[in-house]
């Protein structure tokens, strides 16, 4: 690759436009850079949650309800998104107006980078348990300066990497499941009862389950997977990740807590003598995880202003550096709880919009953009309502997060076609274009 076309990389990634046909990716490339979403440590601190404040029975089923839940929705996301070719916020866009748009991109960024400096700061934290001469603050630095370039250059770099990370990540994980299995004995695992004042109800198990990776199925899932070529190749790639990529991860972590009593990914490592061997697959786990994480803050901000990437890359490295090194890792928990409240609203709104307003077709994004309003109050309120529905956690029965986000359908679609009106001028220029 010459330095002309290293550039070109860098400037653009599709996420101002529709990525066309002619650059859509195979299932294998797009599958790995996918898993390496979902294959993300802060899921096994979930699992080992759960696990601790569970029976096993709660622990598998809570697992498998949680699973099919997040495989339902970013099943959604990425049918809309491979038949659409948008980014999240670009979809976003219709929904909430030109500077409305602000909301869906500053969730995305302070979601994303908060991650991003978690991972960053495990990278660190990794190589110091192995390594204790070396401190956490300088590999910390080195990390956030590897992830942001990664990112920066797009899914070409990303999918690289992720082929060489999610097999290692597999190999390993399965090692040290077998370990968990074989020092806990499978009978204490299938018995253990939580200890008294550590249970947590199945709504809660599940609530943890899906938040987990609510932002990244419904969030995170347009920007790899409008890369498609096709709608089965895009449901066929989330199947797969969510049922059982994320389903590894939550019992990787689970099983890892009741035989070590740790669930981060290097602790338990550790305790099982295979941090040494498994070292290279921790970095990579998390590096693969956070280049995704990057890269959707970067098309983010670039579908809300006309930025290099490579500007908005630095931000993004200079924040997420700035948040690791004030241990923002302290806050995982309550991060967890937020995003399982306020980012399935989103969910609600897209679908909404793209199989009944917009009758399943988007329209181009630049074509229409001087007649979108500057705010689309349908879409704020609707997230608005939704967000405080889920925060004040009023419908609670049957599967909750479904709930939330079938009210956010219903009311997006009302507002939008008989109280606000926000969407009329752009579907009646649409009419006129398809009549005449």
């Amino acid at each position: 690759m010459n330095n002309k076309e290293k550039e070109h990389v860098v400037q653009s990634e599709y996420e101002n436009a529709r990525v066309p046909l002619d650059k859509r990716r195979g299932f294998w490339g797009l599958f790995a850079v996918w898993m390496g979403y979902v294959f993300v440590v802060t899921t096994m601190q979930v699992g080992g949650i759960i696990a601790l404040g569970s029976d096993f029975r709660q622990l598998m089923l809570s697992t498998l309800i949680s699973c099919s839940i997040l495989f339902v929705l970013a099943a959604f996301m990425a049918y809309i998104s491979q038949r659409e070719g948008l980014t999240f916020t670009l979809m976003c866009r219709y929904a909430f107006g030109r500077l409305g748009l602000w909301i869906p991109v500053f969730l995305v960024i302070i979601t994303c980078v908060s991650w991003f400096s978690i991972d960053a700061w495990l990278i660190g934290a990794t190589v110091h348990t192995l390594m204790p001469s070396i401190p956490i603050v300088p590999i910390c630095i080195l990390a956030v300066a590897a992830i942001t370039i990664t990112a920066l250059y797009g899914i070409r770099a990303m999918t690289w990497l992720s082929n060489i990370a999610v097999p290692l990540i597999f190999i390993f994980g399965i090692i040290s499941m077998v370990k968990s299995v074989n020092t806990a004995g499978i009978d204490n695992l299938i018995n253990h009862v939580p200890d008294v004042g550590k249970a947590i109800p199945m709504t809660a198990a599940i609530a943890l389950g899906v938040g987990s990776f609510s932002h990244g199925a419904i969030a995170n899932t347009a920007e790899v997977l409008r890369f498609s070529k096709s709608p089965k190749q895009a449901i066929g790639v989330m199947f797969i990740a969510m049922m059982f990529g994320n389903a590894f991860m939550l019992l990787f972590g689970g099983l890892g807590m009741l035989s070590t009593g740790e669930y981060d990914m290097g602790l338990i490592l550790k305790a099982q003598g295979l941090l040494g061997p498994a070292f290279a697959v921790v970095i990579l786990n998390l590096w693969s995880t956070a280049q995704g994480l990057v890269y959707a803050s970067i098309n983010a901000i670039g579908a809300a202003i006309r930025v290099q990437r490579k500007w908005i890359a630095l931000g993004i490295g200079v924040i997420a550096l700035i948040m690791a090194l004030n241990h923002f890792i302290d806050h995982f928990g309550a991060w967890i709880d937020v995003n399982a409240k306020f980012i399935p609203p989103f969910a609600g709104i897209i679908i909404g919009d793209y199989f009944v307003l917009y009758g399943r077709k988007f329209p181009d994004p630049e074509k229409y953009e001087e007649v979108m309003p500057k705010v689309n109050y349908s879409g704020l309120i609707t997230w608005i309502v939704g967000s405080l529905l889920a925060g004040f956690s009023l419908l609670e029965f049957g599967i909750p997060t479904f709930n939330y986000i079938l009210v956010c359908v219903v009311l997006k679609v009302i507002l939008s076609k008989y109280v606000f009106k926000d969407d009329k001028l752009i579907l009646d220029l649409i009419k006129q274009e398809s009549a005449a």
